[in-house]
C-alpha cells in the first residue's frame, strides 16, 4: 500500500485542521485577568499577573513602532520590562 495521500484521507486532515484552528486563536489571545472574578486568596497574584500582561503589553507595542526584528523582540521585551520596573 502506497503512503501517498489519497482523496480519502484530504477530509480527514482537512477536518483535523479545521478542529484546531479556533482553539490555536483561543490560546494566542493574552487575556487580561480580573482581579475581582477571582477568590480573594488568589486576588494578589492575579493583581501582580494583571500589571505583568500590561507592562509586556506596552512594550510589545513600542517593539513594533520601532520596529524590532522577531529574532530581537524577546531580548527588547525583557529590557523594556527592566527598565518600567526601574522606574
Amino acid at each position: 500500500m502506497s503512503m501517498k495521500y489519497t482523496s480519502r484521507r484530504w477530509p480527514v486532515a482537512t477536518a483535523l485542521l479545521a478542529a484546531a484552528l479556533p482553539v490555536n486563536a483561543a490560546l494566542a489571545q493574552n487575556v487580561m485577568p480580573d482581579p475581582n472574578k477571582v477568590p480573594p486568596e488568589y486576588r494578589a497574584a492575579a493583581e501582580k499577573r494583571r500589571e505583568e500582561l500590561v507592562t509586556i503589553t506596552e512594550c510589545k507595542k513600542l517593539a513594533g513602532k520601532e520596529h524590532v526584528t522577531k529574532r530581537d523582540l524577546a531580548a527588547y521585551i525583557n529590557h523594556c520590562k527592566e527598565t518600567v520596573e526601574k522606574h
